[in-house]
């Protein structure tokens, strides 16, 4: 593993160069080009904002609402983002793939990378919103890219699984976006945990992604480190499912140029 993850490090221009080339991909065709990695969250916040502030008010802690939404927004749309376009990478670059020798690897990665850029960009607009509603941050916020690492993490490890899957099976294109929807409600984002019945509570912990959205809302709002046994879970989940999947990866690679 270790000669192939230097090869990875040795193809770092070439990664740089596609993270570039599909970042312009996707936005080629865009009036509003990476703007868009803000307006959608915008309205996914103030759609949310009115109906569960407004007509279901559901605490949040003290949090303006809207900042509320849109600090769990921020960080599932880094996760959904990158799983959509990382997954269908591979499979969508078989013409490349069968003709150029190169870590195949790389095709995902940059699939996340242009997803973090627009993580960045909309994190911009989240700082211009504390400064909006006044609200304080303290240090516990510069713990903040660890977590987004560990979601980085798993995000690549996620992708990589099924990456590989999705060259043989392409039912991952129909089977992703329900999982996504699935998970989405699953995920604390438009409501506080809470709001779960008590005997509930605990099963949400298990969702790796829950945990990170509560990681963000903690080193922001609250200035406290999170439940370190859920982030210990996470880490430890994170790390398994990316080696698992890199090891997957890595064999199946072989076999990608005999399935165009």
């Amino acid at each position: 593993m270790s000669a192939q993850l230097a090869r990875l490090y040795g193809s770092r221009q070439l990664l740089a160069n596609w993270t570039l080339r599909e970042f312009r991909v996707r936005y080629s065709q865009a009036l509003l080009g990476v703007a868009w990695a803000v307006i959608q969250p915008l309205v996914m916040m103030v759609i949310t904002t009115v109906i569960f502030s407004t007509l279901l008010r559901l605490p949040t802690h003290g949090i303006p609402y809207p900042l509320y939404v849109y600090s769990g927004l921020l960080a599932w749309n880094l996760f959904a983002a990158g799983l959509s376009s990382a997954i269908p990478s591979v499979a969508d670059n078989m013409s490349l793939v069968s003709k150029v020798a190169f870590p195949r690897e790389v095709l995902p990665i940059a699939s996340i990378g242009v997803s973090l850029i627009d993580f960045v960009v909309a994190s911009i607009i989240f700082v211009a919103l504390l400064i909006a509603f006044q609200t304080p941050i303290g240090l516990a916020v510069l713990l903040l890219p660890l977590v987004v690492l560990v979601q980085l993490a798993l995000i690549l490890g996620v992708s990589l699984l099924a990456s590989a899957v999705h060259v043989r099976y392409r039912d991952t294109r129909f089977l992703v976006p329900l999982v996504l929807q699935a998970l989405f409600f699953l995920t604390p984002i438009f409501y506080s945990i809470e709001n779960i019945p008590a005997e509930y509570r605990a099963l949400f912990f298990f969702n790796p992604v829950a945990n990170i959205v509560e990681a963000y809302r903690s080193l922001v709002f609250f200035n406290r480190l999170p439940d370190l046994a859920t982030v210990g879970y996470t880490v430890i989940f994170a790390l398994v499912v990316l080696v698992l999947g890199y090891v997957v990866f890595k064999r199946a690679e072989g076999k990608f140029a005999d399935l165009v």
